[in-house]
């Protein structure tokens, strides 16, 4: 794993995030089908320098010296570059804290407008392993077990009602006349299961696979592996030098599962795919 993102990975980062496929084609959320202007349009020209820097001087504020911000955070940093140059897209709102009587009850994470149509965007990057029924947005699981669809689906029907609600209008610029939710990532599957999508998924979105622990040696070949810091989960590194071959990657896993219990993300470099290596107990451990 490299100590910090380079230039040449923020510039791949961008890139994929404006131009991979949408987990989601239609309907499961939204009012009306999903547009495309997001990775349909000229792609802008962006400044990456002070990006970079930005991550640089984290690194040495924290005095560490490998320092990232979380992924969703980069996520959204990337995609206001593209928000922010494209003179297609006026973004008008975005991180807009909506506060109750005595605590904040929401947020919502962009308000666009594009040829007088307003939109709230709800963004995310996710991964999703399919543990059992495919139709189940319950049965999509993160790594992290206490992530699943079925949650983020219902955290973002609450951003979207925020904007419906007339008690909250006088909140936003403009009001919105479509809600839509702008979600990259990867589904996963197991060797032995269907690869069978949720029936609103994009048929074109990106596929791993997922096996326990218990499994590594059936599952893993001869191939040429990289392990990725969680903001390599988008692409693999450019500059990447530590590659691990099949015994050297059963070792790491074996080594891993010995001391903690968190999923491993691994790029299987011969193929290009994701894989997500899980403990054996999951998800029951670490869904408490």
């Amino acid at each position: 794993m490299s100590n910090l993102i380079s230039l040449e990975d923020l510039k791949k980062h961008y890139t994929w995030l404006i131009k991979s496929p949408l987990l989601f084609e239609s309907g499961l959320v939204a009012n009306t089908s999903y547009q495309t202007f997001f990775y349909d349009l000229t792609l802008a020209q962006i400044d990456f320098e002070p990006i970079h820097n930005s991550l640089l001087n984290r690194a040495i504020n924290n005095n560490k010296q490998r320092y990232h911000l979380p992924l969703g955070k980069y996520v959204e940093t990337l995609f206001e570059q593209h928000f922010n140059k494209d003179s297609n897209i006026q973004l008008l709102q975005q991180n807009t804290q909506v506060q109750g009587n005595k605590e904040t009850i929401g947020e919502i994470d962009y308000l666009l407008e594009i040829d007088q149509t307003v939109t709230h965007i709800e963004l995310a990057i996710k991964f999703y392993l399919c543990y059992n029924n495919p139709q189940d947005p319950k049965h999509w699981i993160g790594p992290n077990a206490k992530d699943n669809l079925a949650n983020k689906l219902t955290k973002n029907e609450h951003a979207f009602a925020l904007t419906k609600r007339d008690q909250h209008k006088h909140l936003w610029k403009k009001t919105p006349t479509q809600w839509q939710w702008l979600i990259k990532g990867c589904w996963f599957f197991h060797p032995n299961q269907p690869k069978t999508l949720l029936k609103s998924a994009n048929s074109n979105s990106e596929q791993g696979i997922w096996f326990y622990a218990k499994e590594a040696t059936t599952y893993i070949n001869d191939h040429q592996f990289y392990i990725p810091s969680k903001l390599e989960w988008i692409t693999p590194s450019t500059v990447a030098t530590n590659t691990l071959d099949k015994s050297s990657l059963l070792s790491l896993v074996n080594n891993h599962f010995a001391l903690n219990n968190r999923a491993v993300m691994i790029w299987n470099l011969t193929t290009q795919q994701r894989i997500c290596i899980v403990n054996n107990s999951w998800p029951v451990l670490q869904a408490h």
